[in-house]
Formats: structure tokens, sequence, C-alpha cells
């Protein structure tokens, strides 16, 4: 019997990993892409497409933040996470270390599925020491990205030496990714140049204003937040705040789906 439910599991974990195309015109590809006004051709699935429908009819909010980070900040991305999700919110990320990571561990503290969205192929990790996360997010989540096929990961002694991944033409990155499929963009923690801004960034230009936490002037992982905030983003304490955020969004997209 335990032989058998070894062969199950490693079957479940087999099929989770199998990547699944879901081409703009399918029903199963999400509505917040197919709104962009330069949407990706098809989507990867890593996961099942039942899993992912059940994740994408809650409200999302996306919580980012660089991977250069604080005791505090990741704490405090975990807490928001775990919170959000027993509130019935999806929690997405980018599966990336600190902030991200922290999410995605609070809402799986929680029992709850996760997203990760990646830029290379939703099947394997990205950054490829996070191949734990990775494991339990499609255990009980999803990983999807834009990318079919071709991307390496860069390894850490080339990170460390300043090297990052390149995104082929036509591929949206993991940034707009994010940003287009959340309701609500959160910037936990990040440096001034951090990816995470990018992400912010892009929520702006989808017309939904991010939301960041503030931090102390001193702490260089608060000044990204703190200059969100500085230029208009709402701010984040805790996760009733986020909640509040959603309930306004929710009638604009009502009146929209209407027209």
């Amino acid at each position: 019997m335990r032989g058998t439910d070894g062969h199950l599991a490693l079957c479940d974990r087999r099929a989770s990993r199998r990547v699944r195309r879901i081409p703009r015109d399918d029903s199963d590809y999400p509505a917040t892409l197919a709104a962009l006004t330069v949407s990706p051709a098809s989507i990867y699935l890593a996961g099942t497409r039942a899993r992912l429908r059940e994740l994408l009819a809650r409200p999302v909010v996306a919580l980012v933040g660089g991977a250069r980070s604080t005791y505090y900040g990741r704490e405090l991305a975990s807490k928001l996470a775990a919170e959000l999700a027993s509130a019935g919110v999806t929690v997405i990320a980018g599966l990336t270390e600190g902030i991200e990571a922290a999410a995605h561990h609070g809402a799986l503290a929680r029992g709850a599925g996760t997203i990760a969205v990646l830029p290379a192929p939703p099947s394997a990790p990205y950054p490829v020491w996070q191949r734990h996360l990775h494991a339990r997010v499609l255990a009980c989540g999803c990983a999807i990205s834009d990318a079919a096929a071709g991307l390496r990961p860069p390894s850490r002694e080339r990170r460390a030496a300043g090297a990052r991944a390149t995104v082929p033409a036509g591929l949206l990155t993991r940034e707009v990714l994010l940003a287009a499929m959340a309701e609500v963009t959160v910037v936990v923690e990040a440096t001034r140049g951090a990816g995470a801004l990018r992400t912010a960034e892009a929520a702006l230009e989808l017309g939904r204003a991010p939301a960041a936490v503030p931090g102390r002037t001193s702490d260089v992982c608060a000044a990204g937040p703190n200059v969100l905030i500085r230029d208009g983003a709402h701010v984040v304490l805790e996760a009733a705040d986020v909640l509040a955020l959603l309930q306004l969004g929710r009638p604009r997209e009502r009146r929209a789906k209407a027209h």
C-alpha cells in the first residue's frame, strides 16, 4: 500500500508540473490579461486548469518586494498573505527571494493556493534555488508564465555579478504580468530600482493605483514604498487596508463589464 501511495504521489507531482498551453481565445485565459491592449497570445500553466479557475474566481492581490529585505518585511509579507488568504483572497507573487517568497509561504501556511508568476517556463522554479517553494506552490496552487521555453535562470554566481534574465521579444516581463493579473498590487519592501517598483509602475499604467507599506526613512529597504506613497500610492498598514481597496475596485470592474 505504501508503494502504491508513493506512486500516486509521484503521478500527482508529475501531473502538476506538466505544462498546459492556454491560448487567448480559451475560456480559461485570465480575463485581466485578455483586457490588456497587448496581451500574450498564450499563457503556460503548471498546475490544473480547475485550480487556476478556482484561484482566479477570487479577488487577486499581488504582494511584491525586493530580494533584499529585512526580517520585519518578510514577516509582514507572510502575515499579510496569511490574513488575505484566510479572507478568501488569492495571493500572487514572483517566487523570488525575500518579500515574494515570504508572501507565498504565508498563503501556504493557511492551506491556501497561491499563484507564482514566472518569466520562464512554469514547470521549473525560477530562480532555480527556489525549487522547494516551487514544489509547495504547485502542490496546492499553480505557476503561470507567457514563456513556453528558452530562458535559463542565471546561476547564483552570475546573479551576484549582476546578471539578469532577458525577456525575449513579444513576451511581457514578470512585473507586468503580476500587475495585470492583480486587482491590487502591494509593495511591501523594496530598495530604489528594485523590480517591485516596476510592478507598481505597471499597475499605475493599467489604471490601478498601487499600494505600499511605509517604513523608516533611514531604511534602504523602505525607500521604494516610501517614494510610492509620496507619489500617491495607497498606504497599507494591515490586511484590512488591502481588503478595503478591493472593495473600492470592484464597482469599477462591474461597470466596465456592464459596458
